[in-house]
C-alpha cells in the first residue's frame, strides 16, 4: 500500500534526518541553555522514530519482521539511536557547565533591570561570553550526528543486502535528499530568526524593561485583584508598544517570508526526491520501502 505525501514526507524526515540536529546559532539574547535543551528534545524525538519497525515488513516477501535481517536492522538503529542521545546529552551538559555563569549574568540583569541599554548590553555581552562553547557544542554535536548517519545507513546497506533489495541505492538518494532539504529548512529557519533578533533588540529591550517596571510595582502593591489588572494591563502595553514598532514589524516580514520560501523549498525538494525514487524504481517511496527494502 502506498503512502500519502504527507506520510512520505514524515517517513522520509525520520528516515534520514542528520543534518539537522546541528545545534542553532544562539543570538545575541537568546538563552543557549533553553535552545540547546530544545536541540536536545529534537535529536531524541528523531531518534524516537525509528522505534517500532517490527510491525512493517514485505507481505509475501521472503522475509518478515521477526527475520534475522530485520531484528538485526532493529537493534543496529536502536543503539545507533541511542549513542546519538547519550553523545548530545554530554556535549549539551559540556555546554550547559561552561555558560553557566554568563547565564546567571544576563538573567540577573534581564530579568530587573528598568533601563533598556543595560538589558541590551547585558544580551551582547552573553553572546560574546557563550560564543566559545557555542561553537564546542556545535562541533561535538555534528561529530555526534555524523557518526549517527553512518552507523544508521550502515544498518540499512547490511539488510539491503541481507534481503537483496532492488531498492537499495533509490533508498539511499531519497534519504540523502530528505537530509539536505531538511537541513537547508533548518538553516533558513534559524537564520531567519536570528536575523529578526538582531533587528529587534532595541525593541525587545525597551519591552522588557517596561514589563520589569510593571513587575516591581505590582511587587511593591497589596497584590489584590486591582494590582494584578494593572500588571496585565502594563504588559499588554509593553507588547502593543512592541508590534507597533516600524522596526519589528518589517523585521516580522522580513522573517515571515524568509520561512515561508524556505518551507516552499523543503516540499519541493521532497517532491523531485520522490520523482526521482519513481523513476528508478517504478513505485512511491514507503515506510516498509525506506526501512525495510523493496515492498516487492
Amino acid at each position: 500500500m502506498r503512502t500519502s505525501t504527507r506520510r512520505t514526507m514524515l517517513v522520509g524526515a525520520a528516515a534520514g534526518l542528520s543534518l539537522t540536529l546541528v545545534a542553532p546559532a544562539v543570538s545575541a539574547n537568546a538563552s543557549g541553555t533553553h535552545r540547546a535543551d530544545a536541540q536536545h528534545r529534537l535529536a531524541t524525538q528523531h531518534g524516537s522514530q525509528h522505534r517500532g519497525f517490527g510491525q512493517f515488513g514485505s507481505k509475501g516477501g521472503a522475509y518478515t519482521p521477526a527475520s534475522p535481517a530485520a531484528t538485526a536492522l532493529r537493534q543496529a538503529l536502536k543503539a545507533a539511536n541511542q549513542q546519538l542521545r547519550t553523545d548530545l546529552h554530554a556535549a549539551q551538559g559540556l555546554y550547559r557547565t561552561a555558560t553557566a555563569g554568563a547565564t546567571a549574568t544576563v538573567q540577573g540583569v534581564v530579568r530587573t533591570s528598568t533601563v533598556p541599554a543595560d538589558i541590551k548590553a547585558a544580551w551582547v555581552a552573553y553572546a560574546g561570553a557563550i560564543a566559545g562553547p557555542k561553537a564546542t557544542l556545535d562541533a561535538s554535536v555534528a561529530t555526534a550526528t555524523t557518526t549517527w548517519v553512518n552507523a544508521t545507513e550502515a544498518a540499512y546497506a547490511a539488510f539491503d543486502t541481507a534481503t537483496a533489495s532492488p531498492d537499495a541505492a533509490a533508498n539511499v538518494t531519497y534519504r540523502a535528499a530528505v537530509r539536505t532539504a531538511s537541513a537547508d529548512l533548518k538553516t533558513a529557519t534559524t537564520n531567519g530568526r536570528t536575523a529578526f533578533d538582531a533587528a529587534t533588540i532595541d525593541a525587545r529591550a525597551a519591552r522588557r524593561a517596561a514589563v520589569n517596571v510593571a513587575t516591581a510595582a505590582y511587587q511593591g502593591s497589596a497584590k489584590d485583584a486591582a494590582a494584578r489588572t494593572t500588571l496585565r494591563n502594563a504588559i499588554g502595553a509593553a507588547q502593543t508598544a512592541f508590534e507597533a514598532d516600524g522596526t519589528v514589524s518589517g523585521a516580522t516580514t522580513t522573517r515571515d517570508t524568509a520561512i515561508h520560501t524556505a518551507r516552499d523549498a523543503y516540499r519541493t525538494a521532497l517532491t523531485t526526491a520522490r520523482t526521482v525514487y519513481v523513476t528508478a524504481t517504478g513505485h512511491q517511496p514507503s515506510f516498509r520501502g525506506l526501512m525495510f527494502g523493496s515492498k516487492h
